[in-house]
């Protein structure tokens, strides 16, 4: 008797530990990039994070509400999701796709909320502000590395 629950608790914890090992991100293919790249950036500012072997699901999507193009929806028992309107997707340049996408990777991955933080001109000084235009974003490829250092640095 004693043998066999040795054999099931070994059963067990292997089942739970091979489980661990399968949480790879599902990811539309028009997202990837992005999704490299957040963890690259991550990296680049001494935070080891591999979104792509993360528990998340990430959808380019025409079931969004009309005034949301982008939404982090986190659950314990399930996988992260992140759904992005694709009609967006398809109309951004590069830099407001990245934007984009991290902001909502900031909220599934990074657990960041919202920040509406301004400087003294209005600007938004976080990547995380809400979009309700109480302060005016900025994001742009002359000041994006300081956006990602407030990004990844909480």
């Amino acid at each position: 008797m004693s043998l066999a629950v040795v054999f099931m608790t070994i059963f067990t914890l292997y089942g739970c530990v091979e489980e661990e090992a399968n949480h790879i991100a599902e990811v539309d293919a028009d997202l990837r990039p992005f999704f490299e790249r957040f963890s690259e950036e991550a990296q680049l500012r001494g935070r080891a994070i591999n979104v792509m072997d993360s528990n998340i699901i990430a959808t380019l999507t025409t079931s969004l509400p009309l005034n949301i193009i982008g939404q982090c929806q986190r659950n314990s028992a399930l996988p992260n999701e992140v759904k992005i309107s694709k009609a967006t997707f398809l109309s951004y340049s590069y830099i407001e796709k990245e934007y984009l996408i991290f902001h909502e990777l900031g909220h599934c991955i990074l657990r960041r909320s919202h920040i509406d933080d301004k400087d003294l001109s209005g600007n938004c000084k976080s990547i995380m502000e809400s979009g309700l235009g109480t302060c005016r974003r900025i994001y742009a490829n002359g000041n994006r590395t300081n956006y990602l250092d407030e990004l990844f640095s909480q």
